[in-house]
């Protein structure tokens, strides 16, 4: 007899479920004197939370693709960069080479114009770009008291993202988007 196990995953949550756990560490760490666990934990909500909304827009790119009756060479190159692991490229596809070409490139796709990116988003991936790419001109943003408000508003503007995202692409937005504690994932 073969058994197996099948694990299912999902990116985008398991990443906004550790923002959320990360921003609840932090909470707890708050009026200590030593900042270094504090700010640990408050950078790695940040990242968290990008890196849920990156998975996201991935995934439905690769959707809304995959509904297209004909897609271009380029569209195809895309596709394939994003599904199939094995897919050698030296550069990223143009379109995917930062978030708001992400974002328009996903409005394209859904027949929609070009639009900005949502400001409180982009100032929040500018912090994370921060974090992931340190330098010492990044010091104050990264070691302020200011991270840690920061870390706590993410989850409300990624939040906001994704819906945004799932609008985009004329699907309902899943529900732990809404989760506003973190919980063990089974």
């Amino acid at each position: 007899m073969v058994m197996g196990r099948i694990t299912i995953t999902n990116m985008g949550n398991e990443m906004f479920n550790d923002g959320l756990f990360y921003v609840e560490q932090a909470e707890k760490l708050e009026n200590q004197e030593s900042k270094f666990n504090h700010w640990r934990y408050c950078r790695a909500a940040i990242i968290s939370f990008c890196a849920a909304a990156e998975a996201e827009i991935a995934k439905l790119i690769v959707g809304s693709l995959k509904k297209q009756s004909r897609l271009s060479p380029d569209d195809k190159r895309i596709l394939k960069f994003l599904t199939d692991p094995n897919f050698k490229t030296k550069n990223i596809p143009t379109d995917l080479a930062s978030i708001s070409r992400k974002y328009n490139y996903l409005r394209k796709l859904n027949k929609l114009k070009w639009k900005s990116l949502d400001a409180k988003y982009d100032n929040l991936t500018k912090l994370r770009n921060k974090i992931i790419h340190y330098s010492f001109s990044a010091h104050d943003a990264v070691y302020s008291d200011n991270i840690f408000m920061a870390s706590k508003d993410a989850s409300v503007i990624v939040k906001n993202y994704i819906k945004e995202l799932y609008t985009v692409a004329n699907e309902n937005p899943p529900q732990w988007v809404n989760s506003t504690a973190s919980k063990t994932i089974v």
